[in-house]
């Protein structure tokens, strides 16, 4: 085993130099002790001490070494490793620190720091002096995997220390309590992007309070942060532990996610949420705050808080929002095009026509947005059963009605809700149409509101089903839908479980050009025989991970040996199903004029194509895998070798 890289060094050698060396990585080295051989017998040989030089070397890495010490405190004045650049340490489990502030202050080039997987380390500076500057270089530093580790930062800082920092990244560090202390803050007014996810104990991120500038004055940083990121923080209780307003401002921020923080009230003070004059998207999800912004002693009353270049606003699972703000306060977005607003349901996400400030309303039901400016905008209007209810209530003209062409419904979770046909009526420009995580036995059945209305319904293209637990049909046999389905394009079926069918014998999907069914496990076959004489334009079909199917095409009648055509079917994906046996179990013969792609994959009971003649004149292959293909001669012939090389592969 390497205990060092150079052995039996002379005692008259003072210096082993490598002077074009730039690059240099150790890995899997568990029992090196240094780089070179020690003279005399230490406690704690450094891994690179002062015989060695490398005047410039620019790329460090080290992984799985277990050196107790990484430098020699006198080694940088000596090697002059000034050009170093980027510097990677993982998993060297024995060292407490990584660096003394007097051999961090002799990295004056270094840029880019990422230190990860120490089981002992306690702090990454340890101090014996403080008044020269550490990094001032440094652009990008990231830790991860620390469970000991208890600060980030040396506990005294000189002006320029971490000056041009720009990324901050810290993850799974067990033992913080904070991120960045008011003594470190002045010192980040660089930095850019910071992401803070998995740290179990973290209370604050930005401590604030008391931030002073020698001789006690208040001062006012101008930070230049853009994104900040905190996912998984179970105990984090204040973003900005004091009051922001009165010493620093945030204003650059322009995109804020925070996430999985169930202890966290709110995110921001409602002074700083007021400058925050370029934020572009906000996202939180699975907090347990009450409001986003909270009112603080500097807050005006002004009761519209207006995000001139907000695009994105998405809360999610927040079962304790009330409101943006603690008070009457309106979102105001000119440029708003995307809302997801899922799970919240103390939240009214949209105001109504006949609300106003003049009003008495409850602090708990204001709502977020008023839609008559947010409608023009946006690219898709997502709505849940509560916003259905308020704007079938008259709340809803028709000319913003007439603006919308993509439309997603959700969250109708009781069981007696019927999908909102009347509603959905009014979108006569409506082009893509998404349902999710409903209740909904039926999309479009015989009582459907919509039948009859083909001049709603008309330039419908694009239907999506995802997650609906009780859907059984899409449309119901026989129903009075043609004017709904007529001109859809692609239909997309995800994770419906109690799905029996997807397309009735009596629906006429006359334009259907793509059809995908992903996950749907109640399903047994895809359409009946009689219905491809309905699907004429039918380009592209994926069936994939539908436990259930056994066929795709269902024959009608097992003597019906009629020829069944796709004329335009170019592609076609079986992928992931367990008991499909053939297309079709009849006697059927099949034509597909157009068919060049053909995957089969993991379809193990699947032994032929099907029982009658095949005309596929321009299919030259079948794929098993995306890479792989086969083929021997014909379509029948060679779904056969490829159940006999995996029967034989099983065996």
């Amino acid at each position: 085993m390497i205990t060092e890289i150079i052995s039996e060094v002379d005692k008259e050698i003072d210096k082993i130099i490598f002077p074009e060396l730039c690059s240099l990585e150790l890995e899997s080295l568990p029992r090196l002790v240094s780089l070179c051989a020690p003279l005399t017998q230490c406690i704690h040989v450094p891994l690179i001490d002062q015989k060695v030089v490398m005047p410039h070397l620019e790329l460090l890495k080290l992984s799985k070494i277990n050196c107790e010490k990484l430098w020699d405190d006198k080694l940088l004045s000596h090697s002059r490793m000034q050009n170093l650049k980027s510097l990677k340490i993982d998993k060297c489990g024995s060292m407490r620190y990584a660096f003394s502030s007097s051999v961090a202050r002799e990295l004056v080039n270094l840029k880019s720091l990422k230190i990860s997987n120490f089981q002992l380390l306690e702090d990454i500076f340890v101090c014996n002096s403080n008044d020269e500057d550490l990094l001032p270089m440094l652009e990008t530093f990231e830790i991860s995997h620390m469970e000991h580790l208890k600060s980030v930062w040396h506990n005294q800082l000189a002006p320029n220390s971490f000056c041009k920092l720009k990324q901050l990244k810290i993850q799974f560090c067990n033992k913080l309590s904070n991120i960045v202390p008011s003594n470190v803050l002045d010192k980040l007014q660089k930095l850019e992007t910071m992401t803070v996810t998995d740290c179990p104990n973290l209370e604050v991120v930005f401590e604030t309070q008391g931030l002073k500038a020698d001789g006690g004055r208040q001062i006012r940083l101008d930070m230049q942060l853009k994104t900040l990121t905190l996912k998984n923080l179970p105990m984090l209780k204040h973003i900005w532990s004091g009051n922001p307003n009165e010493s620093f401002k945030f204003q650059n921020i322009f995109q804020l996610k925070v996430i999985e923080c169930k202890t966290l009230n709110h995110v921001l003070p409602l002074s700083m949420a007021k400058e925050l004059q370029h934020l572009q998207e906000i996202y939180i999800e699975e907090c347990g705050i009450e409001f986003i912004a909270a009112h603080d002693e500097l807050a005006d009353t002004y009761p519209i808080l207006i995000f001139p270049e907000l695009t994105s606003l998405s809360f999610r699972d927040l079962s304790q929002l009330r409101s943006f703000s603690h008070g009457l306060h309106t979102l105001d977005c000119p440029v708003l095009r995307h809302v997801d607003v899922l799970h919240c349901d103390k939240l009214v996400l949209f105001k109504p026509k006949s609300l106003n400030y003049q009003e008495i309303v409850p602090v708990d039901t204001v709502p977020l947005l008023s839609i008559e400016k947010f409608v023009p905008n946006t690219r898709e209007l997502i709505l849940n059963r509560k916003d259905v209810t308020m704007l079938c209530n008259g709340q809803l003209n028709d000319e913003l009605i007439y603006r919308v062409t993509a439309l997603r419904l959700r969250c109708f979770h009781d069981e007696a809700d019927k999908f909102p046909s009347g509603f959905l009526q009014k979108f006569i420009n409506l082009i893509k149409l998404k349902v999710t995580c409903s209740s909904f036995t039926y999309i479009f059945s015989s009582g459907s509101k919509c039948a009859g209305h083909s001049e709603t319904t008309m330039k419908l293209r694009n239907l999506v089903l995802v997650q609906l637990d009780n859907l059984e049909f899409i449309c119901e046999e026989k129903s009075e839908v043609q004017s709904v389905i007529q001109n859809i394009e692609t239909l997309s079926v995800t994770r419906c479980s109690r799905l029996k069918n997807i397309i009735p014998s009596s629906a006429l999907f006359e334009n259907l050009e793509q059809l995908e069914v992903f996950n749907c496990g109640g399903l047994e076959y895809i359409m009946k025989s009689s219905t491809i004489t309905n699907l004429p334009k039918l380009r592209k079909l994926c069936i994939d991970f539908c436990e259930k199917i056994e066929v795709i095409v269902a024959s009608d009648d097992e003597n019906d040996a009629s020829e069944l055509s796709f004329m335009k079917l170019g592609y076609l994906r079986l992928n992931n199903l367990p008991r499909l046996r053939s297309f079709c179990k009849g006697r059927h013969d099949f034509k597909f004029p157009l068919l060049r792609t053909l995957f089969v994959i993991n379809c193990p009971m699947m032994e032929t194509f099907s029982n009658g003649m095949l005309n596929a004149p321009k299919l030259i292959e079948v794929r098993v895998t995306p890479q792989d293909d086969r083929w021997n001669g014909d379509l029948n012939t060679t779904i056969k070798k490829i159940a006999v090389k995996r029967n034989s592969t099983d065996d």
